[in-house]
């Protein structure tokens, strides 16, 4: 199957959209797939399966830490932090949130899928091994991050150790991504490449 290069692709869109009830339906019976002793190790008879898990367990992890986490902001710095508690809230759901279903559908619906803006790469395991890494890499962000809150406040190491304990399942969905990458190896570069573009079928209509 080649590579498609989606360039404001709708279609693309309401297939990601589309799929939120099964993606939904994850949160709603974690670790059926995978028990919890077995998501820590390195070493699985399914790695789609354990992507699927640390996919949920990112996005519910991410929205009990982030309000545990900004409810203790604004009690340590007062209400000078409200607007900054409820905006790191917001942001830090939906971006867990986005992480979370594109990985899911990208890896496993797709077979590897990179989005900027309104370009999309899918269809290439490749893109699996990129994503995976670049999962790892926004953990260490995210931990870097949060120590600058250590010298905020007296007890602002509480709120780094929270805010930074985002990076363990996101370091396990990176590290999914390359195994499933690895599973493929054999699978190359993607010798043909395709560009789909909504742009293109609606010139083609007029």
């Amino acid at each position: 199957m080649p590579a498609v290069i989606h360039v404001l692709n709708m279609e693309l869109l309401k297939e990601w959209w589309a799929t939120s009830g099964e993606f939904f339906a994850l949160l709603r019976h974690p670790f059926s797939k995978v028990p919890l002793r077995r998501l820590f190790l390195c070493t699985q008879s399914n790695w789609d399966d354990t992507l699927a898990e640390w996919v949920a367990i990112q996005l519910i992890w991410s929205i009990v830490i982030n309000i545990i986490a900004n409810i203790l902001l604004i009690a340590l710095g007062g209400v000078s932090y409200v607007g900054w508690a409820i905006f790191n809230c917001i942001v830090g759901v939906i971006t867990s949130y986005l992480y979370s279903h594109l990985a899911w559908f990208g890896v496993l619906k797709k077979g590897g899928c990179l989005c900027f803006l309104c370009v999309c790469c899918t269809g290439a395991q490749i893109l699996n091994l990129i994503f995976g890494v670049w999962l790892i890499l926004w953990a260490a962000i995210l931990i870097a991050d949060s120590a600058i809150y250590i010298s905020y406040f007296d007890l602002g190491f509480l709120y780094t150790i929270l805010y930074a304990s985002n990076a363990i399942p996101l370091c396990y969905m990176g590290m999914c991504c390359v195994k499933i990458w690895h599973n493929h190896g054999d699978e190359g570069l993607p010798g043909q490449v395709k560009v789909e573009s909504s742009v293109t079928q609606i010139g083609a209509s007029l």
